[in-house]
Parts: C-alpha cells; structure tokens; sequence
C-alpha cells in the first residue's frame, strides 16, 4: 500500500528518515503504512516487534518457533516452515555445538509471500479475519486485564518470601 494513503500531509517528512525501533513515532508510521510484517529469524525471545504489529493489526510471515510459536498460528498470519539445525553460541571462542536454531525453509518464505500478497490483493475476507485475529490474540496475550493479576500474584509471593514459581494462567 502506498504509504500516502496512511498518513496525512503533515506527516510527509517523517518517511524521509530510516524507521528504527528507538524511534517510536517512526515505528507507528511503519504501522500504518505496512500491511504485513515478515521475521525470519531462526531462534527468538518474543519478538516485539511482531507482537507489536500483530497488535496493529498486520497479519505477520514467520517461522512458528521458539517463543513466537506461544502466539503465532496460521490464525494470525502466514507460517513459514523451519528446520531445527545444530548451532553454538554466537560469542564462544572455541564454537562447539551445544544448542539448535530454526532454519526457515526458503521455499516455504516464498510461498508464504505468494500467498500473503495474493490474500492481501485479493482475499480481503481472509486478510480482515487475520487482522482481527492477531488484535485478538496480542490482547490476549499482552492487556493489562490479562497480565496484572499475574504481576499481582507474583509481587505477592515475593513480598511474602514464597519461592514457588508461578505458572501462567491458560
């Protein structure tokens, strides 16, 4: 989508600079102007950045592993497939493989474009569905409703000196 069509007159100087994540005002611009977002990392925490524009609304292109696999289906967006590789520690003098990655099946990122632009061009019925799906699913996930009360429970215990874990509510 033309980014024109998503901002106003005002805003024409700020797509004159790169968008980067210490930039907030930048970064809603990219909302707004994007209408998918793609990640292809091959190992992750949760990944902010895709929680924030499923969050937006943007159905996403990625990998279901490690931690995004927690929140990402093909209910928000267009999973990519991976293969799980043997891999060391980026910062180990003597690198010796002691953990894994997800390598993203390339093929597999490609289909998923093909057919996330044609959904997006195309299928608007199903590009809506994603949409509302990945709001619903980051709400879920993130709103002060949901995570409060484990915050709460969890400052509880430590004032209490309790050291038992506390597991996530389903």
């Amino acid at each position: 989508r033309r980014q024109d069509e998503c901002r106003g007159a005002a805003d024409n100087d700020v797509h004159r600079q790169p968008l980067t994540p210490a930039d907030g005002r930048g970064m809603m611009h990219a909302d707004a102007a994007m209408d998918l977002v793609v990640q292809t990392t091959r190992a992750e925490g949760n990944c902010l950045p895709l929680m924030n524009y499923l969050a937006a609304g943007r159905p996403g292109i990625t990998a279901a592993h490690t931690a995004i696999g927690d929140y990402f289906d093909n209910e928000v967006g267009f999973v990519v497939n991976s293969n799980l590789t043997p891999a060391y520690w980026p910062q180990e003098l003597r690198p010796k493989y002691r953990t894994s990655w997800h390598q993203p099946v390339w093929t597999s990122l490609v289909d998923q474009l093909r057919r996330s632009y044609d959904v997006a061009k195309h299928d608007r019925a199903t590009y809506e569905r994603l949409s509302r799906n990945g709001r619903a699913r980051m709400h879920d996930w993130l709103s002060e409703e949901r995570v409060y009360p484990l915050l709460r429970d969890a400052l509880d215990l430590v004032a209490h000196g309790e050291t038992r874990s506390i597991r996530r509510a389903a």
